[in-house]
């Protein structure tokens, strides 16, 4: 109780330092309700695996992290030089279970150093990841905020309070260590982005070995991700900003294809050789493993670079509005259901003001870019809505921050807020 107890008053500490640091922040009003809410959802993110699911990876990581503290325990010099390695000792796979799996792996082993810290309390570690992901949303809603006059609702809602994106993001998840690291990148490098020099360098002392790992737990995330952000960075730095609309955004798109290519060398699932044929095994996978009911619909065919380039399109529109009210199925994707049916209200209010002037934050290019490859690739990748739904944390708030900026009718909606 003692050890539970001290953790919490950290947490708290942790917590009220972040509110200091942000105190000329437009978001500030939303800070402590934006952090229980995180904090709550990474708890009925446990208990919903626990109970409903059985059990599920969020367990069995933290299951798998208690076996290695506890085969390591008393010998903490050994475990850090462990922790510091790559290899695993054959008979510690074994017992774990996950032989094959990689970033399974990598999770187990981040998440037993907050379960050697907090003595094995599966909630104490949802609470500090759940922190983590906090924090960094909360420092990119901040940049976005003083950045956007007038974008405080919508910034706060698509970060900090989308309902998929609060709980698929939260407790003991992969998606939650991506979020966080997202956040946080995003903060940090938004003033070299702006061609301003407010940024802090040291900054990369935390965000190079951040990036690193979470390119191994989430390559197809980060590697899409990091492709964007360098790509913005250079072309912000290399061309003036008075040039046409088509100079800008075709350097953008030049630079960016660059990148991605070279990105394709840095692990073999990226290559452009393997990347199709990956993507449909996975989905076959999935869809074998899966009834009909709940599984996305594709035009068929035996190659897989003519299978994925002709369902492509489709895959970006039902990744970004899918499942929708003619995919009603069990209570998690009917909730899906009625938060993509709001969205897709929201999106006929933006369109109907275009017409009124540009609407859009300045950087929407690479933002639709990102959104785009992300819904299309991790849709045929997972034909499926159950797990699509929590897949789709990654780019959803990026989307509906596009679709709530200056956008009537949300405003005319959160006209009492403050």
């Amino acid at each position: 109780m003692f050890n539970f107890t001290l953790h919490i008053i950290l947490i708290t500490l942790l917590s009220w330092w972040a509110f200091k640091v942000y105190q000329g922040s437009p978001a500030r009003p939303y800070f402590w309700y934006g952090l229980f809410a995180k904090i709550l959802a990474g708890v009925g993110f446990g208990l919903l695996y626990k109970f409903h699911f059985q059990g599920g990876d969020t367990w069995s990581f933290f299951e798998a992290s208690n076996v290695l503290v506890e085969r390591f325990s008393g010998d903490l010099a050994n475990y850090f030089l462990w922790l510091a390695g790559n290899s695993w000792p054959d008979h510690l796979v074994n017992e774990i279970g996950y032989q094959g799996e990689p970033r399974a792996l990598l999770m187990i082993r981040i998440l037993s150093v907050l379960t050697l810290i907090t003595d094995g309390n599966y909630w104490l570690c949802s609470a500090y990841l759940s922190l983590f992901a906090f924090g960094g949303l909360w420092a990119l809603t901040d940049r976005i905020t003083r950045t956007y006059p007038g974008s405080t609702k919508a910034a706060t809602a698509a970060f900090i309070f989308l309902p998929s994106t609060l709980f698929w993001s939260s407790g003991v998840s992969k998606e939650t260590l991506f979020m966080g690291v997202f956040g946080y990148l995003m903060a940090w490098y938004w003033p070299y982005f702006k061609r301003r020099n407010d940024g802090k360098y040291y900054y990369w002392l935390l965000a190079i070995p951040m990036a690193l790992v979470l390119f191994q737990l989430k390559y197809y995330y980060m590697a899409v991700l990091l492709a964007v952000l360098l790509t913005t960075a250079i072309q912000s730095r290399s061309v003036p900003g008075n040039q046409s609309w088509l100079m800008v955004h075709g350097t953008w798109m030049v630079i960016f294809s660059i990148l991605i290519f070279g990105a394709s060398w840095l692990h073999p699932n990226l290559r452009f050789d393997y990347l199709s044929d990956m993507i449909k095994n996975n989905a076959l996978e999935i869809i074998s493993k899966t009834g009909s009911r709940g599984l996305i619909v594709f035009i068929e065919n035996t190659d897989p670079t003519v299978w994925m380039g002709i369902n492509l399109p489709w895959a970006m529109v039902t990744g970004i509005l899918r499942p929708n009210l003619g995919d009603w199925g069990s209570w998690l994707q009917n909730l899906a259901i009625m938060e993509n049916l709001s969205i897709t209200i929201l999106i006929v209010g933006r369109i109907r003001s275009l017409h009124k002037g540009d609407l859009l934050p300045p950087d929407w290019y690479p933002c639709l870019v990102y959104i785009l490859i992300l819904a299309g690739l991790l849709t045929l990748s997972t034909p499926n809505f159950g797990t699509l739904v929590r897949y789709k944390v990654s780019f959803m708030p990026v989307f509906l921050f596009l679709i709530l900026y200056k956008n009537p009718w949300w405003e005319k909606l959160t006209a009492k807020l403050p």
